[in-house]
């Protein structure tokens, strides 16, 4: 509470007197007034943070993000490594120069467009094509797996070609995006963003438009970023734990699906779908990555809006 002395006039008696009022910046009565998940004790003394006003502003898709069922269970998006299996190729070769190979090895980029297509479809009827049409769902609205892969192949031949070494660039994406759209008069336009102005305005426009947005991290070579999980402590409920056994992440596509701007600690911090995974990237570790390994020609985003 916040006490201050106030000088007041009796007009009946005419008399001045003088009071001490206080003004509350924390309900007794909860533990985080605010409603920010941190309790108002570690905002005050850990953070020297107002447990009055919310400084933490999620913003999420309006649905669930999709879900494909694998026989261990139901993924978060999809993931590029089921489009491999060694033991069904006989001859080297044959292997070394398939599409599920090509796929496995650099088809982040075809995955993360596929699922993010996926996603627009099954929140909005209008977006239907012919390669959606065939995909199905199990009993519990899990994607069926077969359906999925048959999806995805299909999208590879027709549109999102992943090239081997090269993957699929960003501009490449959005030409293709655009010529999938534009097939199906989708009133969706695609464009790479290529410098870091307005990189995180234009994530959070499309998250609030309930538009996932495929996300990279470019080349490096020997580094990249970490991957976390979301592992809340004490008195930090958004406390990120390295994920993969610390390893590092480039020359990588994701997909964002959530954004955490969390102004206790000034963190921004992004919920993201990988090899059929929920990972958490740490923003403004991936800016300094960027800026002191990559550029943002690589490492950028595609800018998807309604036309």
């Amino acid at each position: 509470a916040n006490a201050k002395i106030t000088v007041k006039e009796d007009l009946l008696s005419q008399e001045t007197y003088t009071c001490v009022t206080f003004g509350y910046y924390a309900n007794p009565h909860e533990e985080d007034t605010d409603g920010d998940g941190y309790c108002d004790g570690v905002e005050v003394k850990t953070y020297n943070s107002d447990p009055s006003h919310n400084e933490v502003k999620i913003s999420s898709l309006k649905s669930d993000y999709i879900s494909v069922e694998t026989e261990s269970g139901s993924s978060y998006g999809g993931n590029q490594g089921w489009f491999f299996d060694e033991d069904y190729y006989d001859d080297f070769f044959d292997e070394l120069y398939s599409d599920d190979y090509i796929i496995s090895k650099y088809g982040c980029g075809l995955i993360a467009i596929c699922d993010i297509v996926l996603y627009l479809t099954t929140n909005s009827e209008e977006m239907n094509s012919y390669f959606t049409d065939d995909v199905t769902y199990t009993n519990n609205g899990y994607i069926n797996y077969d359906s999925y892969y048959l999806y995805v192949k299909r999208m590879n031949e027709f549109y999102f070609e992943v090239y081997r070494f090269l993957g699929i660039t960003g501009d490449k994406l959005a030409l293709d995006f655009n010529g999938y759209s534009n097939d199906y008069d989708f009133d969706l336009k695609a464009s790479w963003h290529i410098n870091s102005k307005g990189m995180m305005s234009y994530i959070e426009e499309m998250i609030q438009s309930d538009i996932p947005v495929l996300f990279s991290i470019g080349l490096q070579g020997d580094g990249g970023i970490y991957f976390y999980e979301l592992v809340p402590e004490e008195n930090d409920p958004y406390h990120l734990k390295e994920a993969r056994q610390g390893k590092k992440v480039d020359d990588h596509y994701v997909t964002v699906t959530e954004i955490i701007r969390d102004g206790v600690q000034h963190k921004t911090i992004l919920k993201i779908s990988s090899w059929g995974k929920k990972y958490y990237i740490d923003f403004d570790e991936y800016i300094n990555f960027v800026e002191e390994n990559s550029n943002y020609v690589a490492s950028n985003i595609l800018y998807i809006c309604r036309t």
